[in-house]
């Protein structure tokens, strides 16, 4: 019995099998490490995903305001002599 005792302790006393809580522990937070990594890019991506769907959104939006502030833009001189034209008729009616 004594020497089944022995064997195992010496079995247990190479580094194979001495190291291993050691590797244990060094492979498991190796292995937590890559899950936050991995989980934090998830959310990186999901993110920029929403970023550059709301981007194009937007974009649409504002493009479609810049066609409607253009054809303003272009309407103005129409609108400045109406004015005018409109506060002159509106002078001669007041005489």
């Amino acid at each position: 019995m004594e020497s089944t005792a022995e064997s195992t302790r010496r079995e247990l006393d190479q580094d194979k099998l001495r190291l291993a809580p050691k590797r244990y522990k060094e492979a498991f937070l190796s292995f937590r490490c890559e899950q936050h990594v991995i989980d934090d890019l998830e959310k990186c991506y999901k993110a920029l995903s929403y970023s550059i769907t709301q981007f194009h959104k937007v974009g649409k939006f504002f493009f479609g305001l810049k066609a409607k502030i253009d054809s303003f833009i272009k309407e103005i001189p129409f609108l400045i002599v109406t004015r005018k034209v409109a506060k002159t008729n509106n002078g001669m009616q007041s005489s």
